[in-house]
């Protein structure tokens, strides 16, 4: 009797957890089927590339074009994966290879208690304290600077006012630091230590310790942590909304007003009175949601293959 119990007990934990995992499955497709659905008419009238490479935005003439967020979305997302990685690498190689034991968990929990911030809590930051910062000091300075420089001066042209491009993607860099330090930190702790210390008896530096033993070794991980971090930017909102400015343009210069895919969402999911103006919305979110899966889909490829190495 008690082995049919256990056997009983076994069977149902197993379709728990079954059911537990397969539910995130059903979710997934579920979100995919219902942004799908909900895209439809705005498919049908204006196709795919018509609506991804158009750049008007008219809710009262109904001509709805996602050039202009996808292009911010993308340019704010990558410009904060370029100032967060190479913090967040420094700072995982910080914890893993030179910092003292004590010194270590300060700092991972630091680390761990940045990314428990709430969003709008950077955003308000950034709005009141950032960003009158950015256009006093930081983006004048740039403009004095860098500015001069040919082709690259074009970036840094226009008013600095410091709700911009730049700002946001600061902000955006910020946030992401914690993900990208936490994967690199894990990736490096996977290189063996027989091959640290051969290294180190080899006659090797610490210096050429990590540029040629850890960070080799730890290459793919840390890739996998630079897309789920790019997965984690695409689809942020509160932080980029206070301080993006929400203009519907292709910015020329990192000093302009923009839009992403999900600040407009934000701003104008509520406003949208017509049938095909909701569906345009749900048409931006849709092409988000299969940006960003396809992002996270290779990111996880990378990781599951540093982890089998």
């Amino acid at each position: 009797m008690s082995i049919q119990k256990s056997k009983i007990t076994d069977f149902i934990f197993l379709m728990i957890t079954a059911f537990t995992a397969f539910s995130i499955i059903i979710i997934t497709t579920g979100i995919f089927l219902v942004l799908f659905k909900e895209s439809l008419p705005a498919m049908n009238k204006f196709g795919v590339e018509e609506f991804i490479f158009s750049t008007q935005w008219d809710p009262v003439q109904e001509v709805f074009g996602a050039l202009p967020a996808l292009t911010g979305t993308l340019i704010t997302a990558c410009l904060a994966l370029l100032l967060a990685t190479p913090i967040a690498i420094g700072i995982a190689i910080f914890i893993t290879e030179i910092a003292p034991a004590f010194l270590k968990n300060i700092i991972g929990t630091s680390i761990e208690l940045l990314a428990a911030i709430p969003s709008i809590i950077y955003g308000m930051w950034g709005l009141f304290t950032l960003a009158p910062i950015m256009s006093q000091y930081i983006e004048p300075f740039f403009q004095s600077t860098i500015g001069k420089v040919p082709l690259i001066g074009k970036l840094f042209e226009g008013t600095p006012l410091g709700v911009d491009l730049f700002t946001a993607s600061i902000i955006l860099s910020i946030m992401i630091i914690p993900f990208t330090a936490s994967i690199a930190r894990d990736s490096f702790n996977l290189t063996p230590a027989v091959l640290k210390e051969s290294a180190y008896a080899m006659g090797a530096t610490k210096w050429e310790v990590v540029k040629d033993v850890v960070m080799p070794y730890s290459k793919l991980g840390v890739l996998g942590g630079v897309g789920l971090s790019l997965g984690r930017a695409l689809g942020e909102t509160m932080a980029v909304a206070f301080v993006l400015g929400n203009l519907n343009q292709i910015p020329k210069s990192l000093f302009e007003a923009a839009a992403t895919v999900t600040v407009k969402l934000a701003n104008e999911f509520t406003e949208a009175d017509k049938d095909i103006y909701l569906s345009s919305l749900y048409y931006l979110a849709f092409l988000l949601f299969i940006m960003s899966f396809a992002i996270l889909a290779i990111a996880k490829i990378f990781l599951v293959r540093a982890e089998k190495r």
